[in-house]
């Protein structure tokens, strides 16, 4: 009797090793059944600040982001050995307080019993508004205005229209490589600055002009391909470079143009010949830093970038 329970028990020992086992290689052969972790973490990443609208915002991570946004509008990204360099910024006429949120992956290591981790983040940056300053009135050429009054409204639209289309593309990569100025010499408008026109319009300036006279050469500020080269009512003769994921140069009124469309072409290499086509009050180069839609401070995001580029 007492040998037919030693049996039982230890058929039934196997038989609970047995199942521990199947469930073992089932774990280890077929894809195991994952249960996804949520956690809110603080990813540690350090800003300058504080920001202020038309402000660029460049950092670099090695934590491999699933996603990362500012204000909802996902950073472009530059890759590197080690890292990645995120590019974005704030829109010259913006009063919405910057944070970046997104979220990357890790796992646990309890292998073969191993749940991939999802780690979320909201970082709020310390923001600061543009400083109110009075409004410089426009000297504009009666002939030059009579140019690009009312009657032009239709054209200049259709224009305004065009340029808000190319600067949707996020199509290329963003290189690595550092900037440089247009042209050297003095700023002789700065970004942001309050200004009215003829008409009574005022309006914050969305690029930098810097003094240039009509023949100047104007250089590539960064790599990229020209997609637009071209007479417009307002900027006059301008370039419109793509640097990829969204980033975008363009120079206003100039006087002869040097590249064609879809050229490719390098941080100084020549461009164009400055001018004072468009609405000008002189001759000078009107120059824009424009990341999806948003058009950000030229010269601070030269220098920014400058922090993280690779010649």
């Amino acid at each position: 009797m007492q040998m037919i329970v030693k049996v039982q028990n230890l058929m039934a020992d196997l038989s609970i090793l047995f199942v521990v086992l199947f469930l073992l290689v089932i774990f280890i052969v077929f894809p195991r059944y994952s249960i996804v972790q949520e956690e809110w973490v603080n990813p540690h990443i350090k800003f300058k600040g504080p920001y202020s609208p038309g402000d660029p915002i460049i950092f670099s991570s090695n934590l491999s982001f699933e996603h990362i946004a500012l204000n909802g509008i996902p950073f472009s990204q530059s890759p590197r050995k080690k890292e990645t360099v995120y590019v974005g910024g704030l829109e010259v006429s913006s009063k919405e307080i910057p944070h970046i949120s997104g979220y990357f992956a890790s796992e646990s290591s309890w292998w073969p019993f191993s749940h991939p981790k999802l780690k979320y983040f909201v970082i709020p940056l310390p923001f600061a508004q543009l400083p109110s300053l009075p409004s410089v009135k426009l000297k504009i050429k009666k002939s030059t205005w009579e140019k690009m009054d009312e009657k032009f409204d239709e054209q200049k639209k259709e224009e305004r229209k065009l340029m808000r289309s190319l600067l949707k593309k996020v199509d290329g990569a963003l290189g690595s490589t550092c900037w440089q100025m247009p042209v050297s010499s003095m700023i002789v408008s700065k970004f942001a600055s309050p200004r009215t026109l003829p008409n009574g319009i005022s309006y914050r300036h969305t690029g930098l002009d810097l003094r240039a006279r009509t023949g100047a050469e104007i250089l590539a500020a960064g790599p990229g391909q020209v997609i637009f080269r071209d007479h417009m009512i307002v900027p006059g003769n301008n370039i419109l470079i793509n640097h990829g994921e969204g980033l975008f140069s363009r120079y206003l009124h100039l006087s002869k143009f040097e590249v064609s469309l879809q050229d490719i072409v390098q941080p100084g290499e020549p461009i164009a010949k400055a001018g004072a086509t468009g609405r000008v009050e002189a001759a000078h180069l009107h120059w824009e830093v424009v990341w999806k839609g948003r058009r950000l401070n030229p010269q601070k995001f030269t220098e920014d970038w400058n922090l993280y580029c690779q010649n």
